[in-house]
């Protein structure tokens, strides 16, 4: 599998984790979000790519071997009529010896109550703490530590916005 397939893929499976979460079991997710009728699509990749890198920079300097912040990512639906998310990914690479726990446990320490924002430590499949930060609109950034624990990824959701009809919901963007 490509890594581009396998990043969609986490996206994707990430993206359902948050709806769930999101929808509090809701069956029908076409009103899981408060759409922000206001946002562009440049905002809202914009803002979603900005809070990667706060999240990012949450790291201690001397860990960081290098951050990689994808450029394109994908929309996913929302909600009725175009409501849509852009949907990023950033991966800390990490080197020396890094404290990935406590790296987790202070972003959700740093956003459990940081208005408009609340977090939550959560655990991943592997059984490794992830934080799980929410904000308005649907958005949220998912930080986990790697299994090896060499990498930290976040994956990101922009606040539900209204598709503009010169965008096609397949696009990348």
């Amino acid at each position: 599998m490509s890594s581009r397939r396998a990043v969609v893929a986490v996206i994707a499976v990430a993206s359902a984790l948050l709806l769930s979460a999101c929808t509090g079991g809701k069956d029908n997710v076409d009103d899981a979000y408060d759409v922000d009728e206001a946002l562009s699509v440049v905002d809202a990749k914009q803002t979603t790519q900005a809070m990667e890198l706060e999240l990012a920079a949450l790291v201690p300097q001397d860990a960081i071997a290098s951050i990689d912040q994808n450029d394109v990512g994908v929309f996913l639906g929302c909600g009725p009529d175009r409501a849509a998310q852009w949907a990023g990914h950033t991966m800390v690479f990490l080197q020396g010896e890094a404290d990935t726990a406590a790296i987790v446990d202070y972003a959700v320490a740093k956003y459990a109550s940081n208005d408009p924002y609340t977090a939550v430590l959560e655990t991943a499949v592997d059984g490794s703490p992830s934080a799980h930060v929410l904000g308005p609109h649907g958005s949220g950034w998912l930080m986990t530590p790697s299994t090896d624990l060499t990498q930290i990824e976040i994956l990101s959701f922009s606040p539900c916005f209204r598709l503009p009809d010169d965008i096609h919901p397949s696009d990348k963007y």
